[in-house]
């Protein structure tokens, strides 16, 4: 359109100048913020473990299984995927850019359910974890304490008190405890003692499984009993071991003479961490560690804003000696790139 048209209609060109302005102002509080824009095509992770297992068992006992019924799901343009010696399989769909990522999300779950049945029992009684993926990290938080506070307490602290309220906030994807470190008993054999016995490895296993559970033990008086029967008992019991005592005192075999053989007897047991792949450390400090992924089409200033006001909430409860920081923190630059253009 030539330029005479607007300088004979100048009326007509001021109502599009405030029209323009007016959609300026609408999308400046709409338009998500990010470090970079989102050119990614929408990705969608598988994470498992197989604890004990070696990168090439992973491999072919459950990456592969997986790969096979993700290949060919509505809308993907090829999987990525990695299996590590630590016992863990990562994979990453990818989608064609614009694809649903709810729809994507949903039509990996049920690939992934068709194939649980040919994983490991390991991998099926943890779990497969399927997450609509966010590219980049927006903020790092770390957790620190005093020569007390150990990196398995502060990685447990987190997994209880903090990281579901982090993952609550708008706008999250993903928030993940970088550096966890469950507590769980530890039990290390000693194959000496074990082979003067003719004991397996298998043979602890299934005695410690069979010796520590939580079982249903039912009712008296339940129904259908007796015609006056007027009360009801349910029954419980000690089910789950609670200390190293306890552990240490597990049967495994009765000898001809009586005698009893307790687990205790062939081994060391310690309430430890149940991994020990992951160190976070700060300033040469032990650490717990929270990665916080941002959501797709969401705005990362208000996530990172949102996760200081919460950890400024739950700070309050925080065990004397410990204190939380931001060492990672991509929304600075952001910062600074719309600095000169923020409405005053």
């Amino acid at each position: 359109m030539s330029p005479v048209f607007f300088i004979k209609r100048p009326v007509f060109a001021m109502v599009i100048a405030i029209l323009t302005v007016i959609l300026g102002f609408v999308s400046v509080s709409i338009l998500p913020i990010e470090e970079y824009p989102n050119v990614t095509p929408p990705t969608v992770s598988v994470t498992s473990n197989y604890t004990g297992a070696n990168a090439y068992n992973v491999e072919e006992s459950v990456t592969r299984p997986i790969e096979d019924q993700l290949n060919g799901v509505q809308g993907m343009i090829y999987i990525e995927s990695s299996s590590t010696s630590a016992g863990e399989s990562n994979i990453n769909v990818y989608f064609e850019p614009g694809y649903d990522l709810d729809i994507a999300a949903v039509d990996v779950q049920n690939k992934v359910e068709l194939a649980k049945p040919s994983l490991p029992e390991e991998v099926s009684k943890q779990g497969v974890s399927v997450d609509k993926k966010s590219p980049s990290i927006v903020v790092l938080v770390t957790l620190t304490g005093n020569e007390n506070h150990t990196d398995a307490f502060l990685s447990n602290y987190i997994n209880i008190n903090i990281l579901d309220e982090i993952k609550r906030i708008p706008g999250v994807g993903k928030a993940i405890n970088m550096g966890e470190k469950k507590y769980a008993m530890r039990i290390w054999l000693d194959p000496d003692k074990m082979n003067s016995m003719a004991m397996t490895p298998m043979e602890v296993i299934a005695a410690v499984q069979s010796q520590n559970k939580q079982a249903s033990l039912g009712k008296i008086g339940a129904v259908p009993g007796y015609k006056d029967q007027q009360i009801t008992y349910t029954l419980t019991a000690d089910g789950r071991l609670k200390s190293v005592q306890e552990f240490g005192y597990i049967v495994l075999r009765h000898n001809p003479d009586g005698s009893l053989v307790y687990l205790k007897d062939i081994s060391d047991i310690e309430l430890g961490a149940e991994k020990y792949d992951w160190n976070a450390l700060l300033n040469g400090k032990p650490a717990g560690l929270i990665a916080i992924y941002q959501l797709a089409g969401s705005n990362a200033l208000e996530i990172k804003d949102n996760v200081i006001q919460k950890m400024e909430q739950l700070k309050e409860r925080f065990p004397e000696g410990i204190e939380y920081k931001t060492p990672y923190d991509t929304t600075r630059y952001v910062d600074v790139a719309i600095d000169p253009i923020k409405i005053s």
